[in-house]
């Protein structure tokens, strides 16, 4: 009698915690479906709503195009596969534990939340296409109007040395912004994708809070650069730019439904030690407005400006932050294609996706013939200015396990981890010279 007593306390226990998360899960759709909102251009208040299916029906004649019926039922049934994916993890959560229902549920919310990027007019249309001709339009026009925010209205005069204080320190907001930009991808890049040196729980927080500045969360960032490294421009590649053209490999890999997915298989050592990361990958705007906050926050302290409007983010010094932060995420993002540049130029200029191709692909066939593997990473000297030795990409995927390529002072991320280091906030930074070998300088 004790024993089915126990059994039905145990099975009771179990129910209550299935339907624990099943709300949970039920509340992450509503917390996903809420964020599901674009840009708008217009006050048509379908802009959206047409938006959206104007891109499903574009991605699906594309598809058709490239392989016919069955390429875009399988685009569709993907589709209707993504949306079911939370409730079907719903339903089969009573027999997980608890840290694999969270694991389950928050990377299903993240795949539907990865919807409002999809197509040729979502959220990547809005970012890199849209915000890099809008955002310098933007501080353009506020200090062509600066007078006006004032009461009264500032005097021609008054406007000029208004301006005058401003206008330099926004320019420093501004270079600010982009190389924060610049440098988040550096980070995500070789710690959470290569984890070129180790650190504590805490730190590993703050670390990832940083690249969610740029919409590249630390998670889904990993599972895509490792198989990015798996399959450089093969059948598998996110981002193959000798395959599927520039712009494909700049930007819209971002809006193709076969990458949303995080991809556990690649990342089980972060889903093991670190599954706290993924709370990152759900909430990475309301972390971005944080940082740029704080960033801005304290630059205005050390650059004392004296006007601050009632809402600080319409300052002209945030809108000089966030126009930096836009222009170096358009450039993160054309570096992305920069660094595997197929060796003929135009052959990369097309956007091909998602056509497929249909016979041997040119790029492919002139690497034969030229002798080069199938993955053509470069080597951009223009770009070590901005980047370091990010710009040593050919390097990179020769060895991907160093934190610096090039000479250390050309690196400037390198810098700052050799100071965490000296601080004792990371250790067992990898770098080349400790095995002898000597990177060519940039």
């Amino acid at each position: 009698m004790s024993s089915v007593s126990n059994d039905m306390k145990g099975r009771g226990s179990q129910m209550l915690a299935g339907s624990v998360r099943v709300l949970l899960y039920v509340r992450l759709l509503v917390f996903v479906s809420a964020v599901f909102d674009l840009v708008h251009y217009t006050s048509w208040a379908y802009e959206v709503l047409a938006r959206r299916l104007v891109s499903v029906l574009v991605v699906l004649l594309l598809r058709y195009w490239g392989g016919g019926v069955p390429a875009a039922a399988k685009e569709l049934k993907g589709i209707a596969s993504d949306f079911s994916h939370i409730a079907r993890t719903a339903l089969l959560c009573y027999h997980a534990s608890w840290s694999e229902a969270f694991k389950e549920g928050m990377i299903s919310a993240c795949l539907m939340f990865r919807y409002t990027n999809y197509g040729p007019f979502g959220h990547i249309f809005d970012l890199l296409v849209v915000a890099p001709v809008a955002a310098p339009r933007r501080l353009f026009k506020l200090f062509a109007s600066r007078a006006n925010y004032f009461e009264p209205p500032l005097s021609d005069s008054e406007w000029y040395h208004v301006v005058g204080i401003e206008a330099p320190r926004c320019l420093v907001l501004l270079v600010a912004g982009f190389g924060l930009a610049i440098y988040c991808e550096n980070l995500v890049h070789r710690y959470f994708g290569h984890r070129v040196f180790s650190t504590s729980r805490a730190w590993n927080l703050v670390l990832a809070a940083i690249p969610c500045y740029i919409a590249m969360p630390p998670l889904f960032f990993a599972s895509t650069h490792r198989r990015h490294h798996k399959y450089c421009e093969e059948e598998g590649d996110p981002h193959p730019v000798n395959q599927k053209g520039f712009l494909y490999g700049a930007m819209f890999w971002l809006a193709d439904r076969e990458n949303f997915k995080i991809r556990e298989e690649y990342i089980p050592d972060w889903l093991e030690e670190r599954p706290e990361l993924l709370v990152f990958e759900l909430w990475q705007a309301q972390i971005a407005m944080g940082v740029s906050y704080v960033c801005v926050g304290v630059l205005s302290i050390f650059l004392a400006p004296v006007w601050f409007p009632e809402n600080f983010w319409e300052s002209p010094f945030m809108v000089a932050f966030l126009t930096g932060k836009t222009l170096g995420t358009a450039m993160v993002a054309a570096f992305t294609a920069f660094g595997h540049t197929c060796p003929f130029w135009p052959a990369c200029l097309p956007l091909r996706w998602p056509f497929g191709s249909k016979g041997d692909d040119p790029p492919k066939a002139q690497a034969s013939q030229e002798g080069l593997g199938p993955c053509m990473s470069t080597h951009r000297s223009w770009y070590w200015w901005m980047a370091g030795s990010e710009s040593d990409h050919d390097q990179h995927h020769a060895c991907p396990i160093y934190a610096v390529y090039g000479p250390w002072y050309h690196d400037w991320s390198y810098c700052t981890y050799a100071a965490m280091e000296k601080c004792g906030l990371v250790w067992s930074v990898k770098t080349p010279w400790a095995k002898g070998w000597k990177p060519h300088s940039s």
